[in-house]
């Protein structure tokens, strides 16, 4: 689930500020979501990890 979405209810209810960030990439072929046959393509959910490491890289402090 995306955390700012559906999980994020329960933080932001005791005033946690929730925030997502998405990076996932999909061809105009592969858009699927909650669908029967949903599904990520191999090479945007590698690329999606890729996104995620350099982001968390760079707002870490150290």
């Amino acid at each position: 689930m995306a955390p700012y979405f559906t999980d994020g209810k329960f933080t932001r209810a005791e005033g946690i500020p929730t925030y997502g960030v998405g990076g996932l990439s999909l061809g105009a072929d592969d858009a699927r979501a909650h669908g029967l046959d949903e599904r990520v393509p191999v090479w945007s959910f590698f690329e999606e990890a890729d996104y995620r490491y350099d982001l968390i890289r760079e707002l870490s402090p150290n």
